[in-house]
């Protein structure tokens, strides 16, 4: 079944990679000055990136927010999925917001298929995060 998602968001991988590869590029000519410069570069890079996700929430955003104060209400759990680094990022957020107060929790899609499908009740609400949005297991 093909579920449409209620919110998406673009997170460039250009974002994602500027401060270990501004720090890997080091040569041996460099000094803390060239340091400083690139750390002043990489936070610029990492600013511009927030607001761009800043200019893209809209009112799904809005609706996203609801749909998880619906479930949280109902004594219900967050359930987040993903593959790759984008299951890295589902456990990622599904720990935060456990640490949280929030009731929330991981599946891998693979396990779920071999039998973890148990860890979802009715009320629950899934969260599949994709980089692509054509991922098979979700």
């Amino acid at each position: 079944m093909k579920l449409k998602p209620i919110f998406h968001l673009t997170i460039t991988r250009k974002n994602c990679f500027t401060l270990y590869k501004s720090f890997k590029e080091k040569t041996n000519t460099e000094t803390p000055m060239d340091y400083l410069a690139k750390a002043r570069e990489v936070l610029r890079i990492e600013r511009e990136g927030i607001q761009n996700i800043s200019d893209q929430l809209d009112q799904s955003f809005v609706e996203l927010v609801e749909v998880c104060l619906t479930a949280l209400n109902k004594h219900a759990k967050i359930v987040l999925s993903g593959v790759g680094k984008s299951g890295q990022i589902a456990q990622k957020m599904a720990s935060t917001l456990s640490s949280t107060g929030s009731r929330a929790t991981f599946l891998h899609p693979v396990e779920a298929m071999h039998g973890d499908l148990g860890v979802l009740h009715q009320d629950d609400l899934f969260i599949g995060l994709s980089y692509s949005g054509e991922t098979d297991e979700l």
